[in-house]
């Protein structure tokens, strides 16, 4: 919220303007059925790289759920509080968890919100993890908070630009794996 507020302090209404910026992050999650999609994606990646065992969710959300039904050792980190979940912040973490190393570190539909937040932090989230993983799973949208707008050829731009990785489409999302440095 603080780096939202500030970014914005320069707008003729920074209040208003910090609003309507958290109103819309919070909604780039509203509606994902997450544990389906987690699950579409968990059973990709299984398929691409093999079977992981010590998961990392950045932005997890409600994944939790998912990552019960299987045996990992899955770590989630929010900002939300959730039970069994470690309240944090991705970009300037506080934890003992960002010192530790693992197999996949999950990145779902992580960067199109931190870039919201702070420009170019996507980049330095991913270069961050892939000295610390085996393997990174990104994902993006395909389409708007709506529903109704195509905003998969945005993504699918950056990938190439930004990441000049492959990617995949799984149900809604563009899935991207890179391989870490582990």
């Amino acid at each position: 919220v603080k780096k939202i507020v500030l970014k914005n302090l320069n707008k003729q209404d920074p209040v208003k303007a910090s609003k309507l910026d958290l109103h819309e992050i919070s909604d780039m999650y509203k509606g994902l059925d997450r544990k389906f999609d987690t699950e579409k994606i968990w059973k990709f990646i299984v398929r691409d790289i093999g079977r992981q065992k010590k998961v990392l969710d950045l932005g997890a959300g409600r994944d939790l759920e998912f990552f019960k039904t299987i045996n990992v050792n899955y770590t989630g980190i929010d900002i939300s509080k959730i039970p069994e979940i470690i309240q944090d912040d991705i970009l300037n973490p506080k934890g003992e968890w960002k010192n530790k190393d693992y197999d996949v570190v999950l990145m779902l539909n992580l960067i199109p919100v931190i870039e919201r937040i702070e420009k170019g932090s996507g980049i330095k989230l991913l270069n961050y993890w892939k000295t610390k993983s085996r393997y990174i799973v990104l994902s993006f949208p395909l389409y708007s908070l709506s529903g109704r707008k195509n905003i998969g050829g945005f993504w699918k731009s950056y990938i190439k630009n930004e990441l000049t990785s492959e990617f995949s489409i799984i149900g809604n999302d563009i899935v991207v794996v890179i391989r870490g440095d582990l």
